[in-house]
């Protein structure tokens, strides 16, 4: 299960991407928003097991602020998430 999980977070992640260039940065936030939940509600139900997976989750939710007030940190980070699950899938 640990795959499909990682999966459709990866399809979060990389939806985050394409809206990042979108004028306002709602569905890029909102897209990282569900990531962060979903990885952190699927790590502590014992669905995936990996603990990159809650890191990146709890990374994600301390930051997602960063939308509106540091929009080119924000991008970063969905960069560096993206890049991150490239490593362990």
């Amino acid at each position: 299960m640990d795959a499909e999980i990682k999966s459709l977070l990866s399809f979060m992640v990389s939806s985050a991407m394409e809206l990042s260039n979108e004028e306002s940065p709602y569905g890029s936030l909102r897209m990282m928003q569900t990531f962060g939940k979903m990885a952190l509600w699927v790590t502590d139900q014992g669905l995936c097991q990996d603990r990159i997976i809650k890191d990146l989750g709890q990374r994600v939710t301390d930051g997602s602020n960063m939308a509106l007030t540091d929009r080119p940190a924000f991008n970063d980070m969905i960069e560096d998430v993206a890049l991150a699950l490239i490593d362990i899938s």
